[in-house]
């Protein structure tokens, strides 16, 4: 063991197994590589990276050789190694628990999604209004309400032809209640569909106005017209 200045420094020779790395000076004072079976002989490195560079100049010489700390007679790089497949063995394990850990979390995410998903069903199930069949005393009173016209587009329409069309959607909380019934041609009520009776009106006036402003080329008039239309629009939201 090697001291320098009160502090303990690596002991590092290399060795094959059976002979160890050593120098030996000529008469000329260069160093010699050669090679000793006593390690008291060998040539002691201060770092692994000293060791290193000797096995980098003699590479023939040094083939087969490595690193041994010549305190613990254990290979260095065996030893590094070893550190490594155990931080390697801990990080894999510690990568394949979270992973795990993601996948029980998103399968976990999934489940809940569908059951949320399954009850909101559920619950619209129960709580939208089944559609029934009309008597024939129910079709006449609603015919009769608008007295055979469409109560959408005014159009008169024949008994045998009219739909019974749900002001308020039966998807959107409507019911089958008398209030709640009128007549409506099949073009109109195929037109509405489910949609609220406000946003309906809202969307037929903004088709109406546009087609109108395309068909006067947005003139002064029809400039004019169109604000007078909107703010009768806007009044009648208010009342």
């Amino acid at each position: 063991m090697i001291k320098d200045k009160g502090k303990i420094m690596a002991k590092i020779v290399l060795t094959n197994g059976q002979s160890y790395i050593a120098h030996e000076r000529a008469n000329d004072k260069k160093s010699t590589v050669i090679k000793v079976n006593d390690i008291a002989k060998a040539t002691v490195f201060k770092s692994e990276d000293e060791a290193k560079q000797q096995i980098a100049k003699a590479p023939v010489k040094c083939k087969g050789y490595y690193l041994v700390d010549a305190n613990t007679n254990k290979k260095i790089s065996e030893t590094a190694n070893t550190a490594n497949q155990t931080n390697t063995a801990n990080t894999g394990s510690q990568a394949k628990t979270a992973n795990q850990a993601k996948a029980v979390n998103a399968v976990s995410k999934s489940n809940e999604a569908k059951t949320a998903k399954a009850e909101s069903a559920s619950t619209q199930e129960n709580t939208t209004v089944k559609r029934i069949n009309f008597s024939p005393a129910q079709r006449t009173a609603v015919y009769r309400k608008t007295k055979g016209h469409c109560y959408i587009c005014g159009d008169f329409v024949n008994y045998v032809d009219f739909d019974i069309e749900h002001r308020k959607p039966l998807a959107k909380g409507g019911d089958n209640k008398f209030s709640n019934l009128y007549c409506a041609c099949h073009y109109c009520n195929m037109i509405k569909q489910d949609m609220l009776p406000e946003d309906f009106m809202e969307k037929i006036t903004q088709i109406f106005m546009y087609q109108m402003k395309k068909q006067h080329n947005n003139g002064i008039m029809w400039r004019l017209g169109c604000f007078l239309m909107r703010r009768s629009i806007a009044q009648r939201k208010k009342d």
